[in-house]
């Protein structure tokens, strides 16, 4: 929890520094809470922090016990538990705020998106 202290505080002098707008504002503190509240509640497998202290065979097992039931049966015609091993490894887990757009029509889409 001091952590969290911490980071708000640091968000805090940094919006003020750059006179950030009170709807911006907002929405950072309200993305700095779901996040924390996120990692607290281990709903969020934060690849970053595991790399720190697993070896990657270890890490690689996490990350496919962790990912197969999403990637199985989108690539179960590979036949292949090495791809999804691979596969999980490579992803990246990021938050977005209940309601957020991550993608608009017409953008051009250069990553893929599960969402969790």
């Amino acid at each position: 929890m001091r952590q969290f202290v911490e980071r708000m505080a640091s968000m805090e002098d940094f919006m003020n520094s750059f006179q950030i707008n009170p709807v911006q504002r907002s929405r950072v503190e309200k993305f700095m809470a779901y996040t924390h509240l996120q990692k607290s509640n281990n709903e969020l497998l934060v690849w970053n922090e595991m790399v720190d202290y697993l070896p990657y065979n270890l890490l690689k097992e996490v990350l496919y016990y962790n990912s197969r039931d999403l990637l199985t049966p989108m690539f179960s015609r590979f036949n292949s538990e090495n791809l999804i091993r691979e596969l999980a490894v490579v992803l990246e887990n990021t938050i977005y705020l209940p309601g957020d757009f991550i993608i608009h029509k017409g953008d051009i889409g250069n990553e893929m998106y599960f969402i969790v």
